[in-house]
């Protein structure tokens, strides 16, 4: 589960990047996004450490396109506040579902409606930066 950030998980972006760069594909790098971690005093603190540093080294230095869902999303749950952020994420009330009779604290992962926020924040990077597969995205997609 833990890779050195600095080591074994460098070397597995260079390795993606070179991997797909062979295949004539054009690779994207994207940070982690922002995990729900909100101090007593309402700050977020982060908690993914060197990791998103290095993809942000990877991309500079093998000169890969790069769009930073760590501070897009940051700025979304930011917005949003340590209450209303929960709505993006996984927080099941008790009883709702069979499965989560306990209900559920999840502050990792999204639900659909943070899913689909944070797929709108990596498309409008997309198409900012004229990647090519903004070229394929439904009109649906183009407006704020």
């Amino acid at each position: 589960r833990f890779t050195n950030p600095y080591t074994g998980y460098r070397r597995n972006l260079e390795k993606f990047v070179r991997e797909t760069r062979e295949k004539e594909a054009n690779p994207i790098l994207f940070t982690p996004i922002v995990r729900r971690n909100f101090n007593e005093k309402g700050v977020l603190v982060d908690t993914h450490g060197a990791y998103p540093l290095v993809v942000r080294m990877v991309a500079n230095d093998m000169q890969v396109p790069f769009i930073d869902l760590q501070w897009l999303s940051e700025a979304m749950v930011l917005a949003a506040g340590p209450e209303k952020s929960k709505g993006y994420y996984l927080w099941i009330e008790a009883g709702r579902y069979e499965k989560f009779p306990e209900g559920k604290q999840d502050n990792t992962h999204l639900n659909e409606k943070g899913a689909t926020e944070v797929a709108r924040l990596a498309i409008r990077e997309l198409i900012h930066l004229n990647m090519p597969l903004g070229n394929y995205l439904t009109e649906q997609y183009h407006g704020e």
